[in-house]
């Protein structure tokens, strides 16, 4: 009885130590590209916000490409903009309001917090840095992925269940899915295109010189929930 609990504790323990390591590697700075879904529900239900982007990520700067779909009263609005983040300051630019019978170009805008954590939630691609255990594997854009799954509360102290799919060869997050009471809640994450060790135009994570500095954070997508 004794030999069977210490086996337990060890396959748990085990389970527990691969869990660890993938999110540090998930969390870790990379060199790749990916396009992403992004749909994020919000608390009263109705249609989601939904996001198409491109990301170029190379260590902790990133460049992305949006294209945002918000519902309205009136009917969803579109929206596209570049974007570069360099840990420290956030840079929105060609930025366009697109309707049927065209496009209206925004203002460049460029944001800069004494606290650089608020930039944090941009990179929606990272996992939360909290205990998880192993729920399995799933093949996810034919790699072979674990499953990571915790329950943890929000800032409104609402339950929430979060699985994380992340390639282990990779070391990328690839699908993220949370769920309150077995329903969907707040975001929702799918890679649907990943190439690692790409080659960068020069120039590619250069910020734009005609940006004007914005006091309060820019709407780049939903951030879904925080744990």
């Amino acid at each position: 009885m004794k030999l069977q609990r210490l086996c337990v504790l060890a396959i748990f323990t085990m389970g527990c130590s691969q869990a660890s390591s993938l999110v540090g590697k998930a969390n870790g700075s990379h060199k790749l590209t990916a396009k992403w879904s992004l749909k994020v529900h919000g608390l009263k239900g109705g249609a989601p916000e939904e996001y198409q982007i491109e990301v170029w990520e190379n260590g902790s700067v990133f460049r992305a490409h949006v294209n945002a779909t918000i519902p309205e009263e009136g009917g969803p609005s579109k929206e596209e903009s570049d974007v570069i983040c360099d840990g420290k300051t956030v840079w929105q630019f060609n930025r366009k309001k697109l309707y049927s019978e065209g496009s209206e170009p925004q203002p460049g805008l460029y944001y800069e917090p004494a606290d650089s954590d608020l930039l944090k939630p941009l990179y929606f691609w990272r996992v939360p840095d909290v205990a998880y255990t192993v729920d399995g594997t799933e093949k996810i854009l034919g790699r072979d992925c674990t499953r990571l799954k915790t329950t943890q509360q929000d800032i409104t102290r609402n339950t929430i269940d979060v699985s994380c799919w992340i390639d282990p060869t990779l070391g990328y997050l690839l699908k993220r899915s949370n769920t309150s009471g077995g329903e969907i809640y707040g975001g929702q994450s799918e890679c649907r295109e990943v190439q690692g060790y790409p080659t960068f135009p020069a120039g590619h994570f250069a910020p734009p010189k005609d940006a004007t500095k914005s006091t309060s954070p820019p709407e780049l997508w939903g951030i879904g929930i925080s744990i």
